[in-house]
């Protein structure tokens, strides 16, 4: 017989006392790493009888990345991956990088076609 699972027994007691929880806000509650948290889930959601559900999305507060999934107990389906705004989007890393970017526009090589025309009209 397998040993009973105890990490999910107290990730699953833990959403039961304080609701939707991600796995950040887990692995800092029961001080293990995020990783352990987050395999242990991984592992929970893979089965036919999902223990784990995915409620809502949080966006990232301070830092950049992709926002961070809430988990709730039960076997529900999971809550859509919020849409982005890819304009805005690539307007912040034009905006970040405008420097090397204008560049590198000036800095290009000549194509080789475009030399030998112009040594053909000039000539």
């Amino acid at each position: 017989m397998a040993p009973k699972p105890k990490t999910r027994d107290r990730v699953k007691a833990l959403i039961r006392e304080h609701g939707p929880m991600t796995t950040e806000e887990i692995a800092a509650e029961l001080g293990m790493l995020k990783k352990t948290i987050s395999s242990c889930i991984s592992n929970s959601r893979s089965t036919k009888a999902k223990h784990f559900y995915v409620k809502d999305y949080l966006p990232q507060r301070g830092r950049s990345g992709l926002p961070a999934a809430r988990f709730a107990l039960g076997n529900r389906r999971d809550a859509p991956f919020p849409e982005t705004n890819r304009k805005a989007t690539a307007r912040r890393y034009y905006d970040r990088n405008k420097g090397v970017i204008k560049a590198r526009r000036t800095t290009r090589e000549a194509s080789p076609f475009k030399s030998m025309i112009t040594q053909l009209v000039t000539a």
